[in-house]
């Protein structure tokens, strides 16, 4: 099975089980890849069924503090009491993922390697966190690249936060959650916001060398009408010439730390 689609089916697994609406873009990926749907939906089950096994294991880590009872999935109240909990699991599974990042030796296998929380809110503090540690201003390919790993674990996260916000989440955060969505490669300054950018100034050089040439050339059709040919060709050839050496080395010196910034990620 390709691993994108795998990748994908773990993603809409975290909750333990598959929505009506994960599964059409599970098989319609799989219909793209050419993949057995057949195949595909064994798969699921057999992960289901995986995943069902370690339910329980999951569920231990947390017990009412009113009356003992498991908590499943991180519920964000007892079932059986009626005790509410939010804050305290939230804070506790968000706080433990904070430290595992901010003391890791490797920033980028944690990152990587990280598991995404189950409740809605969990995810959005992590998304937010993630996004406090994109470094603005990087100057190294590394540095892109922490920037590149942060880029991808926030987007599982948004997939998996328009999974579960099914009842609705507040306006405000939402609305946040749009931006960062539209704007993530720009926000988490990504090597594919840095090829885009180092496409442009590369454009912007040929329009202006361009403006340059045919300004240079208009005037000197004017002055072979007005004044004397040869002297108006060489004056004007060598401003456009001297114009163009000006501006390349500055244009060149702007562009020559994106262009070290644009290697794209092969793997992830």
């Amino acid at each position: 099975m390709n691993g994108s689609l795998e990748r994908i089916i773990d993603i809409c697994l975290l909750d333990g089980k598959i929505s009506s609406d994960e599964e059409k873009l599970i098989f319609a990926r799989a219909r793209e890849l050419d993949e057995n749907i057949e195949e595909i939906k064994k798969i699921i089950e057999e992960k289901k069924s995986k995943e069902h096994k370690n339910k329980i294991k999951y569920g231990d880590l947390y017990k009412c503090s009113n009356c003992g009872d498991v908590l499943y999935q991180y519920d964000s109240y007892c079932k059986s009491c009626g005790t509410s909990f939010k804050n305290e699991i939230q804070s506790k599974v968000v706080n433990n993922f904070k430290n595992e990042i901010i003391n890791s030796e490797n920033l980028v296998d944690t990152i990587k390697n990280l598991s995404t929380p189950k409740d809605i809110n969990s995810l959005i503090e992590l998304l937010m966190f993630l996004k406090s540690l994109v470094i603005e201003s990087p100057n190294s390919f590394e540095q892109v690249y922490i920037n590149d790993v942060l880029y991808f674990k926030s987007k599982e996260i948004i997939l998996k936060i328009s999974f579960s916000n099914k009842s609705g989440i507040e306006s405000e955060l939402n609305k946040k959650i749009l931006v960062i969505s539209e704007n993530i490669k720009s926000l988490f300054k990504t090597s594919f916001y840095f090829e885009e950018i180092y496409l442009k100034k590369r454009k912007q050089f040929a329009r202006i060398s361009l403006y340059l040439l045919f300004i240079s050339l208009a005037s000197t059709w004017v002055f072979y009408f007005i004044s004397d040919y040869e002297y108006g060709v060489g004056v004007l050839l060598l401003i456009s010439l001297l114009l163009i050496f000006i501006i390349k080395p500055i244009h060149n010196y702007r562009v020559k730390n994106l262009k070290n910034k644009v290697e794209l990620l092969e793997e992830y």
